[in-house]
């Protein structure tokens, strides 16, 4: 069985569908803070975890997406912006080449 986020967030802005990062903080409930870019986001766990960040080199920016269920084979991942101002969701299997892991802890409602 899944592990997966324990509540249904806010309705997000459309105008963060353009950026991972103020997708993930609006989808999160932290949208009063500061990250910068994906890629200036520190590590701060080796494993995924719900509610985590996944941070990815997909640009010069970096790439991030909410984890939101994980599986035995790999994990499910919420995002703004993968494909141009669009929220998408995926799953990414365990051996996906992800450049590291973060977790950011949330804040539930």
């Amino acid at each position: 069985m899944a592990q997966s986020l324990p509540y249904y967030p806010m309705p997000i802005p459309q105008w963060a569908y353009c950026s991972c990062v103020e997708f993930a903080k609006q989808y999160l409930g932290r949208n009063n803070e500061s990250w910068g870019a994906a890629y200036q986001i520190k590590p701060n766990i080796d494993r995924p975890v719900v509610g985590g960040l996944v941070l990815a080199n997909e640009s010069k920016y970096g790439h991030a997406a909410v984890i939101t269920a994980i599986e035995r084979d790999g994990f499910w991942v919420v995002e703004g912006n993968y494909k141009p101002c669009q929220k998408t969701r995926r799953f990414i299997k365990n051996n996906y080449d992800f450049s590291c892991i973060v977790q950011i802890f949330y804040l539930p409602l």
